[in-house]
């Protein structure tokens, strides 16, 4: 046993000891079973110290083990239940590295979601508008006499004298802003007649404010066009005060007039002294108003004059030409009593 080494062979078994020669190629049969034949007597056998703890290449497949394999991704490590499976990799999911969707998908279900919203909307309306004309067909069918008609007439009017009204930016007569008048002229109707039905009596209503309704909007259309012409009357009194005005500042540096004088008719030059245009096929017919002295006519068409000859020729294209018409009556505005000389004298 002195002069034999014995090298650990490791197998799925265990270790079992091998008959090693020593350096003189004697060996020695008795010391195990297993005898496997000598090297040859050239060939030098590696001491190698015996370690219980470590495994060869063949058993790493065999023993029971925990392996880390680097992967792209994340991994974690199980052990095996068995010697002969491989190690467990547990892949991490594409839901634990980045999100369960991207920004462009996210966007494109938000715009679905708003298309689909829209299109919901667009169906509510169209059946909304269906549902009116189908009772606007029963309406048609129901017949109201002219008796109720005028009931509903006489009960309206009555109702304005009671400070009731009709509020016809609402959808309906039914509408709560509209209840008191509603409930007024149904009461009125029922008074004058107990026997009308009731459906007759809500389409007599529902037409009735259909008619005021439009009679309202009319009368707000031509608010509104008076209102434009006053807006437009007034811009172009405005244009004219602010060309007479640069007119005469171009006359002040030529020494036209006195300083004093000037400094009045620069007072005078104002939107409220100005007169009013009327359009015509030819441009425009200008109305003098009633209260204007001759004095004061003539400076303002000399401060025209001197106007359209030093503008620009864009600027001379674009005023329209201008006729002096009858004379307008024209409340006398405030004046600077230093400026009296631009009144008439009656």
């Amino acid at each position: 046993m002195d002069s034999q080494q014995f090298r650990g062979i490791s197998d799925s078994d265990g270790i079992d000891f091998e008959e090693v020669t020593d350096e003189s190629g004697q060996n020695n049969a008795s010391t195990s079973g297993l005898c496997r034949p000598p090297p040859s007597k050239r060939q030098k056998v590696h001491r190698l110290p015996v370690d219980f703890g470590s495994t060869t290449d063949e058993e790493e497949s065999d023993v029971d083990f925990q392996a880390t394999v680097t992967t792209p991704r994340r991994t974690e490590i199980l052990p095996t239940s068995s010697s002969t499976s491989r190690p467990h990799i547990k892949k991490k999911s594409n839901n634990e590295d980045t999100p369960v969707h991207s920004k462009a998908l996210r966007s494109m279900l938000t715009k679905v979601l708003e298309q689909q919203a829209e299109i919901l909307e667009r169906l509510k309306r169209i059946e909304k508008r269906e549902e009116e004309r189908e009772n606007n067909k029963k309406d048609e069918q129901i017949y109201v006499p002219p008796s109720v008609r005028i009931a509903v007439r006489d009960g309206y009017s009555d109702g304005l004298r009671r400070e009731f009204s009709w509020i016809f930016d609402q959808k309906n007569h039914n509408e709560s802003l509209n209840e008191d008048m509603t409930n007024h002229v149904i009461n009125f109707v029922k008074g004058w007649n107990s026997n009308v039905q009731e459906n007759v009596i809500q389409c007599a209503l529902k037409r009735y404010f259909t008619t005021k309704k439009q009679e309202a909007v009319l009368q707000q259309k031509d608010k509104l066009q008076d209102q434009k012409k006053k807006r437009v009357l007034y811009e172009r009194k405005k244009e004219k005060a602010k060309r007479r005005t640069a007119a005469l500042e171009e006359l002040s540096t030529k020494g036209w007039k006195t300083e004093e004088t000037r400094a009045q008719i620069k007072k005078i030059l104002k939107i409220d002294f100005m007169s009013s245009d009327e359009e015509c096929d030819d441009g425009f017919i200008t109305h003098p108003p009633s209260w204007q002295s001759d004095t004061f006519a003539k400076l303002k068409s000399k401060l025209d004059t001197v106007y359209l000859e030093t503008c620009s020729k864009k600027s001379r294209r674009l005023m329209q030409k201008r006729t002096i018409g009858s004379s307008h009556v024209k409340t006398l505005p405030n004046y600077p009593e230093e400026c009296s000389w631009m009144i008439k004298n009656d």
